[in-house]
């Protein structure tokens, strides 16, 4: 049987400056190859949105998402339904996840993730780096409840784990002449070492900061001259994947 595309049903939310229109079920489901009976979980009486992406808004600088690409991903879902290729970008502005999928690549489509436990993006090769996978999961030991629902990226996996949560916020611009007239996305990051008990802690990407929050792991990092001069992500995914490998 052929595998599911769509084993949920894909609803657009409203967001702002977002342009969409409703496809009848019946163009969807030959949009996707589906016929009646083959298992797509389709509700008759609701629309799929084709959402348009928010990668340029008159008026607003900078980037809602994690990675501005349309990556290759796989899906990982709490119930174990398999979804065919497809491509996608992580709006963490809006908390949404859009895909695309192969046949139609000029449409893009919300993904309902209410089962959706991870995804995986494949990041291809350039003349200085490998190609690399990047997975990223729900934040479910997060302090504040309302960040478990948000995804985080993880850099590093062992005893210990090192994840990389993804901040955009959106700043009105000014309207007295005084100042950048135009609205803007304001990115930072925040980093979190996860530990055994599953309690995650706020670490900044130094020596003394992730020996504070895992004392076990100070003594391999104050001897590994790689850990002195770490400083970006992949510096770090070295390092921790030396001091505290998989088991």
């Amino acid at each position: 049987m052929r595998k599911q595309i769509l084993p949920l049903l894909l609803l657009l939310l409203p967001a702002p400056a977002v342009l969409a229109q409703g496809v009848p079920i019946n163009e969807v489901q030959s949009l996707h190859g589906g016929q009646p009976g083959n298992g797509l979980a389709y509700n008759t009486n609701q629309y799929l949105m084709m959402a348009k992406p928010m990668g340029a808004m008159i008026g607003v600088k900078g980037s809602p998402y994690a990675d501005a690409r349309w990556l290759p991903a796989r899906l990982v879902m709490t119930n174990n339904a398999p979804f065919d290729p497809m491509s996608l970008k992580y709006d963490v502005l809006n908390g949404r996840i859009l895909m695309r999928v192969d046949s139609r690549p000029q449409d893009s489509l919300q993904l309902n993730d209410n089962l959706l436990a991870q995804f995986e993006l494949e990041e291809p090769a350039t003349l200085t780096t490998p190609a690399r996978k990047r997975v990223f999961r729900r934040f479910v030991e997060a302090y504040d409840p309302q960040q478990r629902h948000e995804y985080v990226e993880v850099l590093h996996q062992g005893q210990y784990t090192l994840v990389k949560r993804y901040v955009k916020t959106l700043r009105a611009g000014s309207r007295t002449g005084v100042g950048d007239p135009d609205n803007q996305i304001l990115s930072h990051q925040e980093y979190y070492l996860i530990r055994p008990n599953a309690s995650a802690v706020p670490v900044k990407l130094n020596v003394k900061s992730i020996s504070t929050a895992a004392p076990d792991l100070a003594e391999r990092l104050k001897a590994d001259a790689a850990a002195q001069k770490a400083r970006k992500d992949a510096d770090w995914t070295t390092v921790l994947a030396a001091v505290d490998p998989r088991k």
